[in-house]
């Protein structure tokens, strides 16, 4: 049996490859073999933490950038949304991963948008400048003004 954090890993592991072009159009023209990890990722996504669903959430947007196969308006995004809203313990790493990841795909969600900008005020004294930077281009990208954030 896997646990969030071994399927983290697997996604971890898994996003290393992406710096090789010939496993991106390995992983392009072949995309079943991802449908295993893909299906335990499903099964164990009500149970993730935050740091696992974080570093999934942030692989999985690097992967469907240079693979192109894991588009915004997927299943899996929308289980990844789902968890994410339920979660309130975040770090301010995982906070700005996790915008991050969606603004990548460009997964403009006013749920999740709002969330993690209520999560970044409560915490906005341990954000250092590259989780500030992270967290506003994440915003800027997919257009979603947050004035309480910004303002904070």
């Amino acid at each position: 049996n896997m646990r969030p954090f071994h399927v983290s890993y697997c996604w971890n592991q898994i996003s290393q490859f992406l710096r090789d072009y010939n496993e991106v159009k390995r992983i392009r023209d072949d995309p079943q073999m991802l449908k295993p990890l893909l299906n335990i990722t499903v099964k164990e996504c009500a149970g993730m933490d935050p740091r696992s669903l974080a570093t999934i959430t942030h692989r999985m947007a690097k992967m469907a950038v240079k693979t192109r196969i894991i588009t915004n308006k997927s299943r899996m995004w929308m289980l990844l949304e789902k968890r994410a809203i339920q979660i309130s313990n975040f770090g301010t790493i995982d906070i700005s991963n996790m915008l991050w990841a969606f603004a990548k795909v460009r997964r403009k969600s006013p749920a999740v948008f709002n969330h993690f900008a209520n999560l970044a005020i409560a915490n906005m004294k341990d954000f250092n400048s590259q989780g500030i930077a992270n967290t506003v281009w994440s915003y800027a990208t997919v257009g979603y003004a947050s004035p309480d954030l910004f303002n904070a």
